[in-house]
């Protein structure tokens, strides 16, 4: 029998089917070849029951039988009656307002072999990513689903599978069980380590699967499936149920023998706030990048509470914790929308399949890339500090993906966390910022390390926001950023300034294809890290390719500035829009301003100015890089602080524009 399962992609896009290629009959006769156009009422009930244990949530099917006059169903209702598809016209059939079919709104119909009791959002596929299982618990983003497919021409009896469809474990019809290939077949048992770890066992080794979360409340216990659970508290008074599974790395390619993981820390500009519909919506690289099976943001929002954002939907600003059943297995990387209702806020977008897409090449074939992000709307540096709620996600979700390595037999690493915040510190002392932000660099090198068995520093690698004029003229903390990698580039370094991107109309949050744009330019910059990690070559300030000024000389009138560009240097008033001066300015302690002219670049790399008058002595100045705007202004290359000077790299990204290296927002004391 041919494939008949199509993709859907967006409401009246139904392929049209030739209803002939369809086999017709009972369960038995379609195994033995025979087909008959008309059935007996308890054939079609018989054959109905099997036929909705066929449907996949992303892919739907085609009817079986020939006096059906549908192409295409997406959907059914309680009775088997489509009310989501086309038919053999290829016109599409909508759900019915018909109140005989039960329908409540804003649920969408669901079929026998999910463990969906109902489904409150789905994604543009059709995929459940939030609704209420039928054991009665919470179904998140990219939950696993079990299918039992009829299909003749599929070799599975029945199988896990992740939202990509990708077969996580299974039974073949030969009756074959699907595990990972390099893991042989093994009986694990759960116990309790010397030091109080979670682990199992086989007969040849044994694996640490979790250090508790406060006191432990269980016996670790194991599921046929696979699945190990036990109970801890966090150090509170409610038990949480822990579960892990030991085939979770089972969809991952038997080639991959070591896993580079970027965690991501920040605000909503790292989950992806606003970045609708998303852009990368199939694998960005297939077999190579991943995520957890709970999605790219893994600490799942939902309908009633907003995980992703600080407020009083969100238990009075507390940051909340992953679950165990959001980092269960691993699957490819992608993006999905998912609508948060309780504050009716779309989230789409995430800047991690854009850094995939860069870094991922710069990786030897057997190296697989592991991306999350943790960040959460609104949260400043304070509230991702060890002992803060999201610091303990990043941690554990790095013990999973060691745990899940070490289950697999292969090496994990960690060798940089993504940084995208700010904005909630921008009116801050940004002294105390820095101090802050060492101790947290040192903090996550020491932890990741401690789990990972790694020696070296964990960079923090971050962007320079650019939205500072929503309450402020000038972005003190962005140059601050700056400045603490200037001085510590083996521990942190800048990958970009944010303001050549395009924003929503709320000038705060980047829209959904410069997100993604972002995260090229961050996989870019992680790649070149990492290589230099791997040599051992000792990082500096712009081993990352950012473009930053490096000296200063004033001589009566003359002001020269050198950068970092490794490739011309150019003023570009197409792409960014000239603030005046081009973006420099020249200001003492008070904030009073010297007036730059004949502003032109000398040779490849450097700026020469005149100043109005000349500095003077025994007075300090500095010199500021789209480091200004007017109070009020929403980000952007047309409106907020910006500078004109760019490098000429030939790098391009995934939609062939090229990527290049702008100023970065900075403060450099001329004298």
């Amino acid at each position: 029998m041919a494939d008949i399962a199509s993709p859907i992609k967006t409401l009246g896009a139904f392929p049209a089917v030739d209803p002939t290629v369809a086999a017709i009959g009972t369960a038995d006769q379609i195994a033995d070849g025979e087909t008959k156009v008309s059935m007996t009422v308890e054939e079609r009930e018989s054959l109905a029951g099997i036929a909705v244990s066929a449907v996949r949530p992303d892919v739907g099917f085609v009817p079986v039988f020939r006096d059906e006059p549908f192409a295409f169903v997406a959907a059914v209702d309680a009775s088997l009656k489509p009310v989501l598809g086309s038919d053999l016209k290829g016109d599409l059939i909508a759900p019915p307002t018909d109140p005989n079919i039960n329908l409540p709104a804003g649920k969408i119909p669901v079929f026998a072999d999910e463990n969906v009791l109902s489904a409150e959002q789905v994604d543009g596929t059709y995929r459940v990513i939030f609704g209420v299982a039928i054991d009665g618990t919470l179904i998140t983003q990219l939950a696993v689903v079990t299918i039992a497919p009829i299909f003749l021409d599929e070799p599975w009896l029945v199988a896990d599978v992740d939202a990509a469809m990708g077969v996580i474990s299974g039974v073949m019809k030969d009756g074959t069980p699907y595990p990972r290939a390099a893991i042989p077949e093994q009986v694990w048992m759960p116990y309790i380590d010397a030091a109080g770890n979670v682990a199992v066992l086989s007969e040849t080794r044994s694996v640490r699967v979790a250090k508790p979360q406060g006191t432990l409340r269980s016996a670790a216990a194991i599921s046929a499936g696979g699945i190990v659970s036990w109970a801890d508290d966090q150090g509170g008074a409610r038990p949480e149920l822990r579960k892990f599974n030991v085939s979770g790395f089972a969809s991952v390619p038997s080639a991959i023998t070591r896993l580079v993981m970027i965690p991501q820390m920040g605000q909503s500009n790292g989950i992806g706030s606003g970045g609708c519909p998303s852009v990368t919506r199939t694998p960005v690289r297939p077999g190579r990048a991943f995520m957890f099976n709970g999605g790219a943001r893994v600490v799942q929002g939902d309908a009633t509470l907003n995980n992703w954002e600080q407020g009083s939907a969100n238990n009075n600003g507390q940051l909340r914790s992953i679950l165990d059943r959001q980092i269960l297995t691993l699957t490819d990387l992608f993006e999905a929308d998912v609508l948060v209702s309780a504050q009716s806020n779309w989230y789409g977008e995430t800047s991690l399949s854009g850094a995939a897409w860069s870094m991922t090449p710069t990786l030897a074939s057997n190296i697989g890339l592991l991306m999350a992000t943790f960040a959460i709307g609104g949260a400043s540096l304070s509230q991702q500090m060890p002992g803060s709620a999201m610091y303990k996600n990043v941690i554990r979700a790095v013990e999973r993906a060691k745990a899940l390595c070490d289950m697999a037999g292969i090496v994990l690493e960690v060798p940089a966390v993504l940084w995208n915040q700010g904005e909630a510190d921008r009116n801050g002392n940004t002294e105390t910022y820095r101090t802050n932000w060492r101790a947290l660099q040192a903090a996550l090198t020491t932890d990741i390390n401690a789990i990972t068995g790694g020696v070296g520093e964990v960079v923090i690698v971050f962007d320079q926001n650019a939205s500072w004029t929503q309450s402020r003229a000038t972005g003190d903390l962005p140059a601050a950023q700056l400045a603490e990698a200037i001085a510590n580039p083996t521990k942190f370094q800048v990958v970009m300034p944010q303001y050549i991107l395009s924003y929503r109309t709320d000038g705060i949050h980047t829209d959904n294809v410069s997100i993604r744009k972002r995260g090229e330019y961050e996989g870019r910059a992680l790649g070149k890290i990492r290589a230099a990690q791997q040599a051992a070559t000792p990082l500096t300030a712009i081993t990352g390719g950012a473009l930053i000024v490096t000296g200063v000389v004033a001589e009566g009138a003359a002001l020269t500035i050198s950068t970092s560009a490794a490739s011309q240097l150019v003023i570009d008033t197409t792409a960014v829009a000239d603030p005046g001066q081009y973006g420099p300015r020249v200001f003492d302690a008070s904030g009073n301003e010297i007036t730059l002219s004949a502003i032109a670049i000398s040779g490849s790399s450097q700026i020469a100015a005149t100043l109005a008058s000349p500095l003077t002595a025994g007075v300090s100045y500095w010199l500021g890089v789209a480091d200004k705007g007017a109070v009020g202004a929403k980000a952007g290359p047309t409106t907020g602080p910006r500078s004109c000077f760019r490098d000429s790299s030939t790098d391009v990204g995934s939609d062939g524009a090229p990527l290049f290296n702008w100023a970065s927002v900075q403060q450099f004391q001329i004298q």
